[in-house]
């Protein structure tokens, strides 16, 4: 990532009303996207630079909510009114050729999700909502079980057991290991423990084996595998795929975007653009009779803002159907691979626990020291372990 783009990045996050817009061009073609400040000059700014090279814009908050649309570089729908006149403000001396559009805090969405997908920041993916509905906090709603003044008296009585007993650091009764139950028995299907072997010996070693097996070994026959082993593998799997990634996942991306949508959902959105081009033609019609002085203000206002919720309502249920798409979640994850491979060097010489992390959903161990690496994009890679490749060299 270059510099500028970072900074651009930065100074988007800074105004605090970062976004994203989706910019369809005329004639079909691919959409593009960018994240970009919501701020009423930055939008005006990137819609008279953008709106006349597009057929339409759609700009969202980071929740996927509607800010505006444009519709052939003019606005269509603007939810927050109040909204709307502030762009208005800025955007009619542009359209108007009194000023050119000034410069515009945007960013292409591939490099934002490269800036999020580094190693100084948690990765920010947009999650669609699928019905959540805001949770809020209701003081004295209900009975309670204990009163405030014994829950209060609880913590005091940990708080005070714990300094008596010199236990500063909890962590260490709440630690997780990367491999902890995300490695599949490939015989059974049950999960594997981690166990100690040769405790206290200078050899001591880690290995993970199948839950059932340890309880009883006539039920499954899945032997141990040790925690060295699989961590050689999984650094061998990477480097095989850091250095062809491009050539798998792109493919696989374009692939499953390519995936035609559901007879049922193209119906929808057919009957959906009928339905906005039916209501775009009422508020045309509306406004002219009002024009022609046949209808009070009162009834027009009434009636466009009618209008304009059943419009709004249309336009936002379109536009989910429209990004919608089988395998939405692999493509996502197909997509969060690349910034992740396109960030991290290509050879990775010795075992990266964050790595692990970041690109692998779960490992399945077969018998002969075959192990399969889960990606989280539903990409199964296979490695083998043979005698030779064991990680202390030894028989």
């Amino acid at each position: 990532m270059r510099a500028e783009e970072k900074n651009m990045v930065e100074r988007i996050m800074d105004t605090e009303t970062m976004g994203y817009a989706y910019e369809y061009p005329y004639g079909g073609g691919a959409r593009k996207e960018y994240m970009l400040a919501l701020t009423p000059e930055n939008l005006a700014n990137f819609i008279g630079a953008r709106g006349c090279e597009a057929e339409k814009i759609i700009i969202t908050d980071i929740a996927d909510r509607l800010v505006v649309n444009t519709m052939f570089g003019m606005l269509d729908v603007c939810p927050d009114q109040k909204l709307c006149r502030r762009i208005v403000q800025h955007l009619l001396p542009i359209q108007m050729g009194e000023k050119e559009a000034g410069k515009v805090l945007a960013v292409n969405r591939n490099v934002s999700n490269q800036y999020f997908a580094t190693t100084e920041g948690v990765p920010f993916r947009k999650k669609r909502n699928h019905g959540e509905l805001p949770q809020y906090l209701i003081r004295d709603n209900h009975e309670p079980i204990i009163s405030r003044e014994e829950a209060e008296a609880v913590r005091k009585l940990c708080a005070y057991r714990k300094e008596q007993q010199c236990v500063e650091n909890t962590e260490v009764y709440q630690n997780r290991y990367a491999f902890s139950s995300r490695i599949r028995c490939g015989v059974c299907g049950s999960t594997f423990r981690r166990q100690k072997i040769y405790i206290g010996k200078p050899y001591e070693k880690v290995q993970w084996c199948c839950h059932k097996h340890i309880q009883d070994r006539k039920v499954c026959g899945q032997k141990a595998i040790r925690e060295d082993d699989i961590q050689c593998l999984f650094t061998r799997m990477w480097n095989r795929l850091a250095g062809n990634y491009e050539e798998i996942l792109i493919p696989l991306l374009a692939g499953l975007k390519a995936v035609p949508r559901d007879p049922k959902q193209e119906k929808e959105i057919g009957e959906l653009s009928h339905q906005i081009e039916e209501l775009r033609k009422q508020s045309h019609m509306l406004r002219q009779v009002l024009v022609d002085g046949n209808i009070g203000s009162a009834v027009f206002i009434e009636r466009r803002n009618q209008l304009d919720s059943e419009l709004e309502t249309a336009i936002h249920r379109r536009q989910l159907l429209e990004e919608d798409q089988f395998f939405e979640q692999e493509i996502m994850q197909t997509e969060y691979l690349l910034t992740v491979f396109r960030s991290r060097p290509a050879r990775m010489e010795d075992y990266d626990e964050e790595a692990f992390l970041m690109i692998i959903d779960h490992v399945t161990v077969y018998p002969e020291k075959r192990v399969q690496f889960c990606l989280k994009n539903g990409l199964e890679l296979e490695e083998s372990l043979e005698e030779g490749d064991m990680a202390d060299g030894r028989n």
